[in-house]
Order: structure tokens, then sequence, then C-alpha cells
């Protein structure tokens, strides 16, 4: 944008500080020299890290806190996770619902299992399939009582709000039509404005629970070790059975489900295991145990 002032014309360059689909604010430069394609690029470059710093930062805050606001976000909407849990073949069952995030701030994916064994995934499939809000149904091949599909919608996941307000979600369900999200928040975080932001996307969200919840003083810190991929690669292989017994979930299908090779999907679980047992049990990753012969 070109600004003409009492001294000259001024030329304003802004971007976005925006990481893993949330927008944090804008960095604008004024100059009097027109900017070039590399001094754009580096200001992208500039916001860029400022939003991944900022977004970790306050990530930090909120998982080393001894205390959290736990809230129970209710909503029965046409969400098409509240339609896909009333229909009649589901017979009332309660879906497991995993957000799955690409990094897209267009579409939202999730993993979605029915542990009741009388629902089939072609159950799931075939409902999800007829619902106009789903994109693409992905089957997704298991071994034990667990029926389990992909489902991507045309619409922004709920991470991005939860995120931009610090906060971890705990758990998503969907039954009888109703979608529940558990969500632990910074203790003084503005629950009021925090609902208002969901609702502006889902506008039939409402509170149904809110506390306060004391965190464990270790567990956190060994959470907040993870990388965001490590975190991802071990939320999805939890609810996708990995490590059940029997297993339900081989690493193949965990990867597919990230979009990684079955290496990558493993190198991400077993560095996040061995930093959260090393935190759990008081050994850093330098320190080695003698073990008796």
């Amino acid at each position: 944008e070109t600004v003409s002032t009492e001294t000259g014309t001024v030329h304003l360059t802004s971007v976005t500080i925006t990481h893993a689909a949330v927008t944090y604010g804008t960095v604008t430069i004024a100059q009097e020299t027109p900017p070039t394609d590399l001094f754009f690029e580096g200001l992208r470059s500039i916001a860029a890290s400022l939003a991944y710093r900022y977004g970790i930062e306050t990530q930090e805050n909120a998982l080393t806190s001894d205390v959290v606001t736990r809230v129970s976000l209710s909503y029965a909407g046409d969400h098409a996770l509240a339609a896909l849990s009333s229909a009649p073949e589901l017979d009332g069952a309660t879906l497991d619902v995993t957000p799955i995030d690409d990094g897209s701030a267009s579409r939202s994916r999730y993993l979605v299992a029915a542990s009741d064994p009388s629902v089939t995934r072609d159950d799931l499939e075939r409902r999800a399939s007829a619902l106009d809000a789903v994109a693409d149904v992905e089957p997704v091949e298991s071994k034990g009582p667990v029926s389990m599909v992909t489902i991507t919608m045309a619409s922004p996941i709920l991470l991005g709000d939860v995120r931009r307000h610090a906060g971890m979600i705990q758990s998503v369900e969907a039954a009888g039509g109703t979608v529940t999200l558990v969500v632990d928040l910074p203790r003084h975080t503005p629950v009021g404005t925090f609902v208002e932001q969901i609702r502006d996307a889902h506008p039939g969200v409402r509170l149904a629970a809110k506390e306060q919840v004391d965190t464990d003083d270790r567990l956190p810190l060994a959470v907040d070790s993870l990388t965001e991929k490590q975190h991802r690669a071990l939320e999805v292989a939890t609810q996708a059975g990995f490590f059940d017994r029997p297993q339900v979930a081989t690493a193949d299908e965990v990867g597919d489900l990230l979009g990684v090779s079955r290496t990558t999907a493993l190198r991400h679980i077993r560095i996040a295991e061995r930093k959260l047992l090393s935190v759990v049990f008081g050994r850093t990753e330098r320190e080695s145990v003698a073990v008796p012969q």
C-alpha cells in the first residue's frame, strides 16, 4: 500500500503473524522506497518465526500451570460429527473423535472410532459419505473390535480457536446427535470470550460445564518436551489402537493417517515415548542405568 504524507510517499508492507492456522497479529513496515520481492519474503519469514515462537511460549505457560480451567462444550447443531452420531444404524453408540491437524485453514480432518461391536466400519463409511458436509471418507483397517474411518470436511478445524487461547483438547466425543468437546485452558482465560469465538464458526455451541482442575507438576513438562509432530503421532497412534493388545492399528496404518511413511511414524512415536518416560521416571536422556546381569 502507498500512502502520501506531507514529506512524501511512504510504502507500507504488511504480513500476518500466522502459525498452524492461528493468526496472532500483523507486522507492518513503512519505508520510503518500494519493497522488493526479496524484502517481502524476508518479512514473511520474520512473521512466521514470531508466530511460531509466540505459539510455543503461550503453550508452555499453559502446560506448566498448576491449575487449569477445564470446560466442556456441547454442540447439537448441524455439524457433520453430530449428524454422523445420530444415524439410526449407529444405534446410539459413542464415537471417539481425534482431530488430525494437517496445517490446513480451509478444511478439517478427523479420525472417528466406534468401540461398540454392533457398529461396523461399513456403517460409519456409508453414513459419513451420505453427509453433504463431508468431502471425503477413508476406511481405516482394524484388526480388533473398533471400527474406524477418517472424514474430511470443507470447514476449519476446531484446533484454531483452541490454540488461540493456548488450550489443550482432552477429548472429543459424539453421541446421539451431540458433540462434546473437553478443553483445558490456562487458569485465567476469559471463558466467555473463548466460547464466543467457537460460536462464530458453530453458533449452536453451549458451555456445558466449567471447573478448576489441579494438574500434575511433572506430566505437563513431559508433554511440553514433545515437538508438534511427535505429539500428533503419539495422539493418533493411541486413538487408532497402535498400543492396544492385540494391536488394532499397525505402524503402516498410523503412518497413512499422519500422511508419512511407516519409518517416520515410528520414529516420532519412539522419540515421544522416550521423552515422556524419561520425565515421568526422573531420568534424563543422557543418563544410563546399570542393568544387573
